[in-house]
């Protein structure tokens, strides 16, 4: 019986599978000082490929966070301080200066994270929780917008054992301590009730996202077949219900340049509108978003005044 692949094999793998790097291709990699990111730097490099690991100060956690820039530095990585945008949800804020710097220090290169299958799990929960749908909990891609995420396929606990195999010492942020950040309650809470639960409960949340975001990649794939500027109703209505809708749904989405949550009550609405036929009729979607029926077709456009 053949041994089954190391750490290192696996990541290559799935790297393969998902078409995410060519072999020896350079990137960068984000790199905090955690067994996450510290395994990512180590393994990629095994793989054969040239890597630049970036470490960027947010100026968020003091003394610690400057311990953790010397900490990377040391190792090789370019650390890059940067400056928060003024507002609220800081979390969202940091991640946003973070990649921002990445993108300008990639030069084009392919970005690099170390989210793991335990990251993608807790981000399940989290979704399944506070949003609806397929895509919502589909979670994170293992590549999208030219960040790619090779560890998709090792858990938390194999990216420490991996340090602690080369006598690595990783850096504990504090904050992953913290209860009041949602991330940490489903990881110390949530997560080790549901291992009590089921062992592989890990593994089939994180299974369920891959095979959620192939059906929802299939299904905006049959639903852009019929996806146009101006909605010829009359040839909708030909089509299953179940599709009819996610065609409405998705040329709305594309005229607003984002992805809309809406509620089934306004979706139920918007299906109605489009099986009417008579006269011109408006229905506000958001804010910036209405749709228009005129008789046999539908757009989606900014209000009018």
């Amino acid at each position: 019986m053949s041994r089954p692949p190391d750490l290192a094999g696996r990541v290559a793998e799935f790297i393969a599978e998902h078409q995410l790097l060519e072999p020896g291709q350079p990137l960068l990699a984000l790199v905090s000082g955690g067994a996450d990111s510290l395994c990512l730097w180590g393994v990629m490099r095994e793989l054969g490929h040239s890597v630049e690991a970036l470490h960027v100060e947010h100026g968020l956690r003091g003394r610690r966070g400057l311990d953790d820039a010397a900490y990377c530095a040391a190792l090789g990585a370019t650390v890059v301080p940067v400056d928060l945008e003024p507002g609220g949800n800081l979390e969202a804020r940091a991640r946003e200066a973070r990649y921002r710097a990445a993108r300008d220090q990639a030069g084009g290169r392919p970005i690099a994270t170390g989210h793991t299958l335990s990251d993608q799990a807790e981000t399940v929960v989290y979704r399944l929780a506070s949003s609806s749908g397929p895509r919502a909990i589909s979670a994170m891609r293992p590549g999208a917008d030219g960040v790619v995420r090779p560890l998709l396929c090792v858990t938390a606990a194999e990216t420490r054992a991996w340090c602690t195999g080369r006598a690595l010492e990783p850096r504990d942020d504090e904050t992953n301590a913290d209860p009041a950040f949602r991330r940490n309650l489903i990881r110390h809470e949530v997560m080790p009730a549901l291992m009590r639960v089921h062992p592989g409960a890990e593994l089939n949340l994180a299974r369920s996202a891959e095979l959620l975001a192939e059906l929802d990649d299939l299904v905006s794939e049959l639903a852009g077949d019929h996806v146009s500027d101006v909605i010829d109703l009359e040839q909708v209505a030909e089509l299953p219900r179940a599709l009819r809708v996610l065609v409405l749904r998705e040329a709305a989405e594309r005229a607003a340049g984002r992805p809309l949550r809406l509620p089934r009550q306004l979706t139920g609405r918007l299906e109605q509108l489009a099986e009417r036929r008579g006269g011109v009729e408006r229905l506000s979607l958001a804010a910036d978003l209405e749709a228009v029926r005129d008789r046999t077709h539908l757009s989606f456009t900014a209000p009018s005044l």
